[in-house]
């Protein structure tokens, strides 16, 4: 493990509050009402221990019991794609992607996703065409920067998913307290520019 992989490993997830968590989403807040008992497994990024612990056959069974509870249940299509783009299943994570996005009806973090498997798998020109579309959209929503930089690492296109990592820090993403169990980031892993970006990630933590 290098240096810069111990360090972001030891990076807390933070919240655009400047708080040590990640901001709880609505699925998260539903358990706590013994609603949808299931998106305790997935939910979040943080209730994905087996994914970023890289024990994806565990992760697989676990997203895939989530789905089988509640088939609609967007986040376990979501997760599930990204297990399934590890283990190379890039036709199964496509479309677990969308079937996120068509069950949330366009929530933007699946639509980064999808970008993301597009790009991972080499359909280089409908992974752009969602960079184009996430680009649209900032006009009127916000959209991840640090989604879009992992689309980006996925392109090979480095120097601007550094630029996007960059934006992250500025608007406080919680995602960057996982860049250190993240495997869509293993493009950045071997770049020196990383230690410097963590360096700077860390000022604002």
């Amino acid at each position: 493990m290098t240096h810069t992989e111990r360090s972001l490993r030891n990076v807390a997830p933070y919240s655009s509050t400047g708080s040590s968590s990640v901001t709880e989403n609505p699925h998260t807040k539903r358990v706590r009402n013994g609603e949808r008992k299931e998106s305790n497994l997935c939910g979040d990024p943080g209730k994905c221990p087996h994914y970023f612990a890289l024990r994806f056959d565990d992760a697989i069974q676990e997203y895939e019991s989530a789905l089988d509870l509640n088939p609609n249940f967007a986040p376990g299509h979501w997760h599930l794609g990204w297990v399934l783009e590890q283990v190379g299943r890039y036709d199964e994570a496509i479309s677990h992607a969308q079937q996120a996005i068509d069950i949330s009806e366009g929530n933007l973090l699946y639509v980064a996703s999808l970008g993301h498997a597009y790009a991972i798998a080499g359909r280089t020109e409908e992974a752009r065409a969602i960079l184009d579309q996430l680009d649209k959209e900032r006009a009127t929503r916000h959209v991840s920067a640090y989604h879009v930089a992992v689309i980006l690492g996925a392109l090979a296109d480095i120097d601007k998913a550094f630029a996007w990592l960059d934006r992250a820090v500025d608007e406080r993403s919680p995602w960057i307290g996982y860049m250190g169990v993240d495997p869509r980031i293993g493009t950045f892993r071997e770049d020196s520019r990383l230690d410097m970006f963590f360096q700077r990630a860390n000022l604002v933590l």
